[in-house]
């Protein structure tokens, strides 16, 4: 029996170095566990920091596309506005045009007439000149006539 109880203290502190070691690996294994929490930890954390970050540039970037589209609404309407004033001011001046147009004709028709009443006038203005000189001629005539007639009236009374 001697022997059985020396292999048993044999196994008895194989089992306890055992022990020992797995107690040795199980505080390393913590502690490894542990540093793995504290990572772990520290990740989340960096995580939550991150989707913070994130949702907060998300917010920003929504704020700043509100206000593009708010402000490429106010340019589009600044857009049709002056796009319908450009076709008011083309449609007016197209009117203006054609007004112009019509008074240019007019102003030839009047511009004929007036060259026709300036021919016209000088027409006049020679049978005028034709007529008055019929008339001086006239005029003489009937002054000699006037002065054989009384010459002759003056012979025949002497």
């Amino acid at each position: 029996m001697g022997i059985e109880v020396e292999e048993l203290k044999h196994y008895i502190e194989g089992e306890k170095n055992k022990n020992m070691q797995l107690d040795c690996e199980t505080r390393r294994l913590n502690a490894k566990i542990s540093t793995l929490e504290d990572l772990l930890k520290q990740e989340k954390e960096r995580l939550l920091l991150k989707e913070r970050q994130v949702e907060e540039h998300a917010r920003q970037r929504d704020l700043m596309q509100s206000e593009h589209e708010e402000i490429l609404s106010l340019k589009k309407t600044e857009f049709e506005n002056l796009k319908r004033g450009f076709d008011e001011l083309h449609y007016e001046s197209e009117n203006l045009r054609r007004n112009i147009n019509l008074k240019q004709e007019e102003i030839s028709n009047l511009q004929r007439m007036i060259n026709q009443q300036n021919h016209t006038n000088d027409q006049l203005q020679e049978k005028i000149r034709q007529l008055e000189e019929t008339i001086q001629d006239v005029e003489e005539k009937n002054k000699r006539l006037v002065d054989l007639l009384n010459a002759n009236i003056y012979n025949k009374a002497e």
